[in-house]
């Protein structure tokens, strides 16, 4: 590995560590994400502790703001310059997906942290873009689209594209994928990241399958199911996808030497998910989610791995707190 992405790797292992003894009662998956979100930064674990503190004051016991992805959004808050006036923005937002027949959940509060730095005008038409979007992709699939796609729905209102343009690019890429996996609801949130691409469906869906053979052939076999969003960022990223798989496979190879990436810990697909998401941050070459600085395709890229990954964690994370209590 480049030295810049072994020293990435470090911070993340090391963030790990620091969340994971701050926050003991969270999922090991919580803590892997948040040291992902954290970037290449050194994790303030106070100034977390600080936004959860923000949440709780300014949201009920029983808000989606506090619910299994509650960690991942005092996280991201805590990225913020001022988390308390963010806050309150961000809770505006929700506001306006609600009044735009939003149903509340874990996605629509991560959907409210994505939009920012526009006025409340602008806000509106945003919303209003995603909801057509989310309409559109229902109308498209009514079985395969609920809430858990509110992320994507959003992402793609941030971009250029129009309502209509952006689902029907998505289901171009979900025709010419759909046999490939045998989860349908993991192929169309697949599809919702490669419609951010800028080249042809057929292109993106080719570059992707690509990925997927060359990693499964070394003995990298990407997760099938809420992980597969992650291999179209990766996609989408891969500019050299000789240079991406090699860096994939070292650094999932680096984690598997590191406590809790190993086969007791998280296994193999989550340590693929983030072996890629560190792939794909250093490739891109920053951390934070919506620089202004950023293209609108870079930071969609961005904005999909945090979509992708809490989307992925928030799931398992549920399926973990089911099994206990089943047991």
């Amino acid at each position: 590995m480049e030295q810049t992405l072994t020293e990435r790797c470090e911070q993340f292992i090391e963030n790990k560590a620091a969340l994971r003894s701050a926050f003991k009662l969270e999922h090991a998956s919580m803590h892997a994400l948040c040291a992902i979100i954290y970037g290449s930064k050194k994790v303030d674990v106070k100034k977390i502790k600080d936004c959860k503190k923000i949440i709780r004051k300014q949201t009920s016991i029983f808000s989606s703001f506090r619910s299994n992805t509650f960690l991942a959004l005092a996280t991201m808050l805590s990225l913020e310059e001022d988390p308390a006036a963010r806050m309150e923005d961000i809770l505006d937002t929700y506001t306006v997906f609600k009044k735009n027949k939003f149903w509340g959940s874990d996605f629509l509060a991560l959907s409210s942290f994505l939009i920012k730095e526009v006025g409340h005008r602008e806000k509106e038409q945003l919303v209003e873009k995603a909801r057509e979007i989310y309409k559109l992709a229902k109308e498209s699939h009514p079985i395969l689209t609920s809430s858990k796609d509110y992320g994507y729905a959003v992402m793609m209102a941030l971009s250029d594209m129009n309502a209509r343009d952006a689902v029907i690019e998505t289901d171009r890429c979900y025709e010419l994928l759909k046999g490939e996996f045998v989860s349908k609801n993991s192929v169309q949130s697949l599809s919702f990241v490669l419609a951010l691409g800028e080249d042809k469906a057929e292109e993106k869906c080719a570059k992707t399958m690509r990925l997927f053979e060359t990693l499964k052939k070394n003995g990298y076999k990407y997760g099938m199911g809420y992980e597969l969003p992650g291999l179209g960022v990766l996609a989408l990223a891969a500019m050299d996808e000789e240079k991406t798989i090699a860096d994939v496979m070292a650094v999932s190879d680096y984690l598997k030497t590191q406590k809790g990436f190993g086969a007791l810990g998280l296994g193999r697909a989550q340590r693929i998910l983030y072996a890629s998401a560190l792939t794909v941050q250093e490739t891109v070459g920053m951390d934070e989610t919506l620089s202004a600085t950023l293209t609108t395709t870079v930071a969609n890229i961005l904005i999909a791995i945090e979509i992708a990954l809490i989307a992925a964690i928030s799931a398992s994370s549920a399926a973990a707190a089911a099994s206990s209590s089943n047991n």
